[in-house]
């Protein structure tokens, strides 16, 4: 989970990705502070109806014995705190409350372990100390405190944006089919664990990402945060490094191997599931986001750029009449759409020769749902500005055209022909 969380610092900045979490420093402390937005547990163990299976705590009382060494340190350190909660007597504010929680909190590591203690007051030493997690006077602004956004105000854009980004389940598609695909095997053991084997198959890319305990030649992967078990198996998320390592192999070896890659990027199917010929595209939209005639944007700011991966479909090829299918459609076929019978070399030639050459006249067709597609991010954007108290409107123009990044043609098979 730290590896998925450190990539995902790094789309904040490329230097998040370096961080030691366990060690920061004062100046990557706050430079994280920015980009945080708190939560208690209790607001994310039910959020948006996604559960997460926090540990519940058991909490119960031992006594033990101190060593002699022990506890003359403690005493020691708790004389030392009962100084430094009285020194700050003469202060006032926020200040005074600091010398609080920070004789508190070197107690609590003086209990904790002789390591935690030496730590502490190493730290002390040296004289830092720090804000986080103290209160803070009133009309005095915490370090950390939390942005004013109800996830409510944004569900639909996170929906959205798990609906490009991929959800768990999506995840878990694409890294077993990714590892099949490469020679890996994967076997389930139920409860939504896997467990990968032959890893050696897979590219170096991949490989450098496997844990210490995947060495023996398996690796325990899941998709979701799971109760706590004694043989716990690693959580695979779209940030991953591993599945990010996954995707741009395969996405690389497309763009360079042609029909030799693992998954290249046209294709052709036979199949019930269509009543006529089908055609999905997988598009690259890019958006420029600007002010609007309602609100200029600050005086020298550019237009932004926004990129998405979305695929569309239609029915059907030009000169002949074409219906643009829902937008749901395509991912619907592309998850419940096994093959049903073969296609030859020639044929599969000869279907990706004609969608490709059709794909100047799909622009007329194409350029209603791109333009729809802009509005909505208008919207968007206007929805999660409004939440947040930004007040400058923004206007999202198509870039056009937009770019084919693959291509799988439908075909059905004829009533009445054996499969």
């Amino acid at each position: 989970m730290e590896d998925s969380f450190r990539s995902l610092l790094a789309l904040l900045h490329p230097d998040f990705a370096a961080l030691d979490l366990h060690a920061l420093g004062e100046p990557a402390h706050q430079a994280l502070a920015r980009h945080i937005i708190q939560r208690r547990r209790a607001d994310v163990s039910r959020w948006l109806g996604a559960d997460t299976p926090f540990p519940q705590r058991i909490s119960l009382e031992e006594t033990y014995d101190l060593s002699p060494a022990y506890t003359d340190l403690f005493r020691q350190v708790y004389e030392f705190s009962r100084e430094l909660v009285r020194s700050g007597d003469t202060l006032t504010g926020w200040r005074r409350r600091i010398r609080y929680w920070s004789a508190l909190a070197l107690l609590r590591c003086v209990m904790s372990s002789p390591a935690a203690a030496q730590a502490a007051l190493e730290k002390r030493l040296r004289g830092e100390e720090s804000l986080a997690g103290c209160p803070t006077g009133a009309g005095e602004p915490h370090p950390l405190r939390p942005a004013a956004i109800w996830p409510e105000e944004v569900a639909r854009e996170l929906e959205e944006t798990d609906a490009v980004l991929g959800d768990p389940q999506a995840v878990e598609r694409f890294v077993l089919n990714a590892c099949q695909r490469l020679g890996a095997s994967v076997h389930p053991e139920g409860d939504g664990v896997w467990r990968l084997r032959n890893l050696t198959a897979l590219p170096e890319l991949a490989r450098v990402h496997l844990p210490p305990e995947a060495e023996a030649g398996e690796w325990r992967v899941c998709f979701e945060m799971l109760p706590y078990r004694p043989n716990p198996a690693t959580v695979l998320g779209r940030h991953h490094p591993f599945v990010e390592a996954l995707a741009r192999y395969l996405l690389e070896a497309a763009l360079t191997l042609g029909p030799h890659a693992p998954a290249p990027r046209c294709g052709v199917v036979r199949t019930s599931a269509v009543p006529r010929r089908t055609v999905l595209l997988l598009l690259r939209l890019r958006f420029l986001l600007e002010g609007d005639g309602d609100g200029e944007p600050p005086a020298g700011a550019n237009p932004l750029l926004a990129e998405e991966v979305r695929i569309v479909g239609f029915r059907g090829l030009p000169p002949g009449p074409v219906e643009p299918l829902e937008e749901s459609e395509p991912l619907d076929l592309l998850r419940n759409l096994p093959p049903e019978a073969n296609v030859s070399p020639q044929e599969r030639r000869e279907t990706l020769e004609e969608a490709l050459a059709a794909w100047p006249d799909l622009q007329a067709p194409l350029r209603p749902l791109v333009e729809a597609r802009a509005r909505r991010l208008e919207e968007a954007h206007r929805r999660v500005r409004a939440a947040a108290g930004i007040g400058t409107p923004v206007r999202a123009r198509p870039h056009w055209p937009p770019d084919l990044l693959g291509l799988l043609v439908l075909i059905p098979i004829p009533r009445g022909v054996a499969r």
